[in-house]
């Protein structure tokens, strides 16, 4: 499963945005912030933060007249899927409605939820429970939003109003040493589309290497969102935008590798870059590997191998009568080697590539297809459907990196599951819900391993609290004290992860800006517990 929220539109929350169309209108909210009769008119909230409340909904009866619904309705049933409901709006600071952007939402336990936000009716979303929440928030040309608020206990319907600040734009223009543009040069020179110039902001100057990871990630920890001119139509390449207020550098980037960067102090707009092909040219690397039947150690007729990243996916190469495959002009950082074969295992390997390497694999062996089957229990033991299991490769995973989890399925009226195309080695399985996410080693090395009982665990509400020098967000891990991956995730310092962990012993570890990292011990139980993230 890619790094990321996925966008799900529910019938429930439809039906709410259509009656929020009556309540918020384009005119000034209404809330009542009393049991009293008649609402009061509640002013924008200041920049950067959120009002929240409890809102009446107003309703048309046949005959034309207007009626208030209760400002504070019964709770909803315990196990109700729905659960309680958040309604609002996102406006500028001017007060403006915006369109078009994403609310995510982080709750108790590790709840989340997402929904779209829209000019004309705001936002309605469902699934929320007491207590604290963090909302973020994203829109083109608006800096990230990041805060929270209180979800009272009692409430069905529960209000709350975005403001979004507008972002600095800085024009991105990349040149040739010749003056030449960048893009059209790239390609007259025989680099393949995927070789590609962005830029990125930050507040410190970043050095020659950012983070191995996927762009998306690297945004995490920047102060600014890329946006590419994919028509080529404008004297520019992009558009940079910046939350940082005050001078930041802005930097050329083959993914992690920097190519160039430039200071930008407080009221730039547009920056040049010229960046020589020789340079990136330098930064590309090679990969070579051979593959082969896990048996027999024979080429496999038919394998096929591909090398991408996590914005792009791209076909399989076949490989040759030996086996063979090189892969040319590889770029920087963390990539995918998908490997497949007729009647063989499908196998993935993460492989990270310094600027200009050359990596040979030797032999990648493939062992025969297998499949693995399992059922998700209740604490009863009775068949649980709809549950989203998930699976990882042991061997595949590297310490100190936020954990893939790259194949998933869902599981049958009978709590039933199955994965096909799995090999000989050992695999990780999770339990993706709302109950704690508990993995499963299964090792597969010996044949069959039999039916695979994943149970739900009810967990317990845990916060890990950041608080860190650095401004950036840095990934967060935690695993058993056998070492297994639980679950990651990226955290900013002043901000609290909250999920819920079945008893038992973890480890919290964390990347540092010098290179190495900081761990925590964690202890849980029955209770309730909070721990500081602090170096």
């Amino acid at each position: 499963m890619k790094d990321g929220w996925k966008l799900v539109a529910t019938i429930e929350a439809l039906a709410i945005a259509a009656l929020l169309v009556l309540q918020l209108g384009d005119g000034p909210a209404e809330v009542a912030t009393t049991g009293e009769a008649g609402p009061a008119n509640v002013s924008m909230p200041r920049e950067g933060t959120p009002f929240t409340g409890t809102a009446p909904v107003s309703v048309e009866a046949e005959s034309g007249a207007r009626r208030e619904l209760p400002a504070r309705q019964p709770p909803p049933i315990a196990g109700d899927p729905v659960g309680q409901t958040l309604v609002g709006t996102v406006r500028d600071p001017d007060g403006a409605a915006l369109n078009g952007g994403v609310l995510r939402f982080e709750g108790p336990a590790g709840k989340h939820t997402m929904v779209v936000f829209q000019a004309e009716s705001g936002f309605a979303v469902s699934g929320f429970a007491p207590g604290r929440w963090r909302v973020q928030g994203t829109l083109q040309g608006y800096r990230k939003f990041d805060d929270e608020f209180e979800f009272p206990a009692g409430a069905a319907l529960h209000r709350a109003d975005f403001v979004f600040e507008p972002a600095r734009l800085i024009k991105v223009r990349f040149l040739t040493a010749g003056g030449a543009p960048l893009a059209p040069a790239l390609r007259e020179a025989g680099f393949s589309w995927e070789i590609s110039v962005s830029a990125i902001a930050t507040l410190e100057h970043p050095g020659p290497l950012l983070a191995p990871i996927a762009t998306s990630q690297l945004e995490r920890n920047a102060q600014s969102r890329w946006h590419r001119d994919s028509f080529g139509i404008e004297a520019h390449d992009g558009i940079l935008e910046v939350d940082a207020r005050g001078a930041v550098f802005v930097s050329a980037l083959l993914r992690n590798a920097v190519l160039q960067s430039l200071p930008a102090p407080t009221g730039t707009d547009f920056l040049e870059f010229r960046i020589p092909l020789e340079s990136i040219r330098a930064a590309l690397g090679q990969l070579r590997l051979r593959v082969v039947d896990a048996e027999t150690g024979e080429p496999i007729p038919g394998a096929l191998a591909s090398l991408s990243d996590s914005q792009s996916s791209v076909g399989g190469s076949p490989c040759d009568a030996e086996g063979r495959i090189r892969f040319r002009a590889v770029r920087p950082g963390l990539l995918e080697l998908e490997l497949s074969a007729p009647a063989h295992e499908r196998r993935r390997v993460f492989l990270t590539f310094a600027p200009g390497e050359d990596k040979d694999l030797g032999e990648v062996r493939l062992a025969a297809a297998m499949e693995v089957h399992g059922r998700v229990v209740d604490a009863l033991g009775a068949g649980v459907e709809g549950a989203t299991v998930a699976i990882g490769d042991v061997e595949d995973w590297q310490p100190g990196e936020n954990y893939d989890l790259r194949s998933s399925v869902r599981s049958g009226a009978d709590g039933s599951f199955r994965f096909p195309g799995l090999g000989r080695r050992r695999y990780l399985f999770w339990l993706l819900a709302d109950s704690a996410r508990v993995p499963r080693l299964v090792d597969t090395r010996g044949g069959d391993p039999g039916e695979i009982v994943l149970r739900q665990v009810q967990g317990t509400n845990t916060e890990l609290v950041a608080s860190w020098a650095d401004s950036g967000d840095r990934i967060v891990s935690i695993r058993t004290a056998d070492g297994l991956p639980v679950q990651s995730a990226p955290l900013g310092s002043g901000r609290t992860w909250r999920l819920a962990l079945a008893p038992g012993s973890y480890a919290v570890r964390t990347g540092t800006p010098d290179g190495g990292f900081a761990e925590w011990p964690l202890e849980v139980g029955s209770a309730a517990i909070r721990l500081l993230l602090s170096e």
